[in-house]
């Protein structure tokens, strides 16, 4: 996933899709630090289908880390 976002850039075709499926792969893994920015990423992205998740896992990381 991380190849085909570096690859194909933000315009492509599944990069949304990408960019969700390596956040959500990394929070099941607890790995937050690296969940994060790609969730925010997601956050940024208009009309995309995951971006109510995206608010949802990235607030729970902030407030985690308090």
């Amino acid at each position: 996933m991380t190849t085909y976002r570096r690859q194909y850039g933000v315009g492509s075709r599944y990069y949304t899709i990408a960019t969700y499926s390596a956040a959500d792969c990394l929070y099941r893994l607890e790995d937050y630090d690296q969940a994060l920015p790609l969730y925010e990423e997601l956050m940024q992205m208009a009309g995309n289908a995951y971006i109510e998740e995206a608010c949802l896992r990235s607030a729970e990381i902030r407030y985690d880390r308090k």
